[in-house]
């Protein structure tokens, strides 16, 4: 069983020299020219060495396995879990001397574990065959983690590579009798801590990547994968050379395709990585600048990626503190008079339905007619924004209806499709079709501030 704790800082960081230190011995064994020994191969009959108990005369890993049985068990002094795993070996060792050999092996010198020896003398004084300064055995059975036990049956062939966690008397015994036990197979692949985590996207719950403009990409935009209303939401955020202002705009899902700059503000020492400097002046170049270098030096690409999908809110703060970091800047929402489009209903004039909960949810323009069916009113106002983006009103719309659930309705926009993407004329259909009134009025709105750090 494997068990899962909170460890200190100071803890990772001795748990990760420690490995550095082994990883680095192991990149270095296998740079020679043994073959590793995978699960089912034969063991080749190799002569063991650096015997801290020499036997008389030579001795074979042939000799051993002869007895009935091998296990190789890679240990060392510092591993705790290895030195409780090796005085029960030991005791093992005696208890099926006449039938099992076991192999502990430590990549440490003799003088280290020597010393450790004087102070663990049931283990000393065992049947173990103890090596030391090991290089081959190593190199033929790769691992990374501690403990680490390669079981050889009769037949010298590998029948299982495991952990210390299947290292028990039951299956020893199984083990003896040709009954090798399911148990917790270990398959390590080399891995270097001090290098960049490279891994395939498929085991990935979560990723964020953050450069400069994609060169040969003159495209810009978002992409964002929705779920279901009422459920949890996004799973992708992608913005592709894009403005800050952009990013942050609709990073915080303000309404709109584009980024409302009646909806921002902006406090920085240095305007120019929000605005061309030439906007409103010489549209090819300002002051030696052109706007094609300059959009290269000041447009970004960003996407977050989960594997779930998570509710808006939570998504999106995942996005905003991204950004935050990888731009130097503060973001925050704050109360701002602004004019707006106050959005109200008269409740007695029974115009709006409210939605089955199991209603599909759809909006969007089908010949003349706009279809909603299980949305919620903001919602309703926010598409307005976005399907009519190429004739912006700044002013937004703030929601003062009180309706509080998804509604279901079919507007006729009538038979000229070039003002479909009008507000004035949407807004009006709605009012018609559903009682809904909109009055500009000068009250607070929700607006987005950016700071330089």
């Amino acid at each position: 069983m494997m068990a899962t704790k909170f460890i200190s800082r100071t803890m990772i960081l001795k748990k990760i020299y420690l490995l550095a230190a082994i990883c680095s011995l192991s990149f270095s064994i296998r740079a020679q020219s043994h073959p590793e020994v995978q699960l089912n191969d034969t063991l080749p009959d190799l002569p063991i060495q650096f015997l801290i108990q020499p036997d008389q005369g030579p001795l074979t890993t042939a000799m051993l396995i002869k007895k009935g049985g091998l296990i190789i068990n890679f240990w060392a002094t510092w591993c705790k879990p290895c030195v409780k795993e090796l005085e029960f070996l030991a005791t093992q060792a005696n208890k099926h001397k006449d039938s099992l050999s076991i192999l502990s092996i430590s990549y440490e010198d003799k003088i280290t574990v020597r010393k450790f020896l004087d102070n663990h003398q049931n283990i000393a004084g065992s049947s173990l065959k103890i090596i030391t300064d090991d290089k081959l055995f190593s190199q033929l059975f790769f691992h990374q983690a501690l403990p680490h036990n390669v079981w050889i049956n009769r037949q010298g062939v590998v029948k299982a590579i495991t952990g210390g966690e299947s290292i028990t008397e039951a299956n020893l015994i199984s083990f003896l009798n040709d009954k090798i036990k399911v148990m917790d197979f270990k398959k390590e692949i080399p891995f270097d801590q001090l290098k960049p985590l490279q891994v395939p996207d498929s085991l990935l719950g979560f990723r964020s990547i953050f450069v400069k403009k994609l060169e040969g990409v003159e495209m810009s935009g978002t992409v964002i994968s929705p779920g279901k209303l009422g459920r949890p939401n996004m799973k992708r955020f992608f913005e592709f050379n894009s403005l800050i202002k952009d990013m942050i705009y609709n990073a915080y899902q303000m309404p709109g395709l584009i980024s409302n700059d009646y909806l921002m503000e902006i406090i920085t020492n240095d305007s120019s990585r929000y605005f061309w400097p030439g906007e409103k002046k010489n549209i090819q170049t300002y002051k030696g600048e052109s706007l094609v270098n300059w959009q290269k030096n000041n447009q970004y690409t960003y996407e977050l990626r989960t594997a779930n999908r998570l509710t808006d809110s939570i998504f999106s703060k995942h996005v905003i503190s991204d950004l935050e970091l990888n731009l130097g800047i503060h973001t925050r929402k704050v109360l701002k008079k602004r004019n707006c489009w106050v959005v109200t209903y008269d409740v007695k004039s029974n115009k709006i339905k409210k939605a089955d909960k199991d209603a599909p949810y759809r909006m969007g323009i089908i010949d003349n007619k706009l279809l909603i069916s299980n949305v919620p009113l903001d919602y309703l106002l926010n598409w307005i924004v976005s399907a009519t983006f190429r004739t912006p009103r700044k002013e937004p719309y703030l929601n003062k209806t009180k309706i509080n659930y998804p509604i279901t309705a079919e507007i006729d926009l009538g038979d000229d499709p070039s003002l479909y993407t009008q507000q004035q004329h949407i807004t009006s259909c709605l009012s018609k079709h559903l009682g809904l009134k909109f009055k500009l009025k000068n009250t607070k709105y929700p607006i987005i501030q950016i700071i330089d750090l």
